[in-house]
């Protein structure tokens, strides 16, 4: 017999290995880019927040409002009142003054004889005294031509210095003695003063003649009345005209000058019939500007003090200014007129002020405050980003617009 082993063959067994998950670590150069781009977001949130802004716009009631009455202005009053008078305000007097020359066409001929005039200057080399010369007083040149002092003049005393003298001068306007064009010179060395001649005084006072010109014998231009009634209308004219202008600009601009409380007068025209080589003669003018006017700011100021009465907290938003019957007494420096005003009236309001309370400040707590101020009618709060949960610090950063 032959051992034979039967042995049952088993199936092998299936099996199943559980095992825990390996996280893969990230490499550094992951967590590098993770990093850079943590930074960036917080970066540009924090840039974001420091580059914010804000904007709040206000609108409040406007509440319309006139006022008529009368007013007095008193160069002795230095604030405004309100008394039994009525309403009285500070009054300033300004008054301006303008000379000038112009030259006018003459359109007449005539034969004349004209004397020179000129320019001298007299010297004082006798004494520390002064010396009167009188009007009509004569200098004599050299060949024997005399001009006159047009008026008399005080030549002040010479300087002494270690026992020399200096000599002090004066000039002065003169005249020819004779008329005609040989008395048209200059300049002259010396002239003497004949009256003083035989005494000390004839070497110690002496002058030299700067200038004559305007001596004439024959036929020429002269100026008809008519040219000179015109004249004077024009220079009268060229006068208020400069004088107006003056006041335009150079006037205190927060000074009130109402045209019926100021009067310009003219108060110098002389005119000068000698015709020059074109043919022109010349009219001297002088006017003087006189007003009595006051600061629109106490008008305004009082007119306020009025509006508060019944609406306490405003201020004006609009105001219109009609002055009507206006009288002025200049001598008295006093003002009188009626005032027809009219405009609306808002709420008191600081943008600054309020900057600087709400700067800061969280966006709700922000609503609250603005919906609290007084004679609201509309607001609106708004912020850049919009994520931002509080207005900026820095109150250049907050702009506030009042409707």
């Amino acid at each position: 017999k032959s051992n034979l082993r039967i042995s049952r063959l088993r199936e092998p067994r299936e099996t199943t290995e559980l095992r825990k998950p390996v996280l893969k670590k990230p490499s550094r150069r992951a967590l590098l880019w993770l990093s850079i781009f943590v930074l960036i977001l917080l970066g540009g949130f924090l840039l974001l927040g420091r580059f914010s802004k804000a904007e709040v716009t206000i609108s409040f009631k406007k509440i319309p409002w006139q006022y008529q009455g009368e007013f007095l202005g008193k160069v002795s009053v230095s604030a405004p009142v309100v008394n039994s008078q009525g309403s009285v305000l500070p009054a300033e007097i300004l008054t301006e003054k303008k000379n000038l020359s112009q030259a006018f066409p003459a359109s007449g001929r005539e034969n004349v004889k004209e004397k020179a005039a000129g320019r001298l200057l007299i010297y004082n080399a006798y004494s520390s005294a002064s010396q009167t010369l009188v009007a009509e007083t004569r200098f004599v040149t050299p060949d024997g031509k005399i001009y006159r002092l047009i008026k008399s003049v005080s030549i002040p005393g010479a300087e002494v210095k270690e026992g020399k003298i200096i000599p002090s001068t004066l000039e002065t306007d003169v005249i020819a003695d004779k008329a005609g064009p040989e008395y048209n010179s200059g300049p002259v060395a010396r002239l003497n003063i004949p009256g003083f001649k035989g005494s000390p005084k004839f070497d110690g006072f002496y002058s030299s003649l700067i200038k004559a010109s305007g001596g004439f014998i024959g036929e020429k231009a002269v100026p008809t009345e008519k040219d000179i009634t015109l004249a004077k209308e024009k220079t009268t004219e060229i006068l208020k005209a400069s004088l107006k202008s003056d006041l335009t600009s150079n006037r205190p601009k927060d000074i009130k000058i109402l045209e019926e409380a100021s009067e310009i007068k003219t108060t110098k025209l002389t005119v000068n019939q000698r015709t020059d080589e074109k043919g022109n003669f010349t009219v001297f003018g002088e006017a003087e500007f006189k007003a009595v006017g006051f600061k629109e700011l106490d008008l305004k100021s009082t007119l306020l003090n009025f509006a508060q009465k019944d609406n306490p907290g405003t201020t004006f938003n609009e105001l219109d200014l009609a002055y009507k019957q206006v009288k002025a007494d200049l001598g008295k420096g006093e003002l009188r007129f009626s005032l027809i005003s009219s405009g609306t009236l808002t709420q008191d309001f600081s943008a600054d002020n309020f900057k600087q309370q709400i700067r800061g400040r969280k966006i709700r707590d922000v609503k609250s405050m603005v919906l609290s101020l007084p004679g609201l009618s509309g607001a609106k709060v708004s912020v850049w980003p919009s994520w931002v949960k509080k207005l900026p610090q820095n109150p250049k950063k907050i702009k506030i617009t009042v409707n």
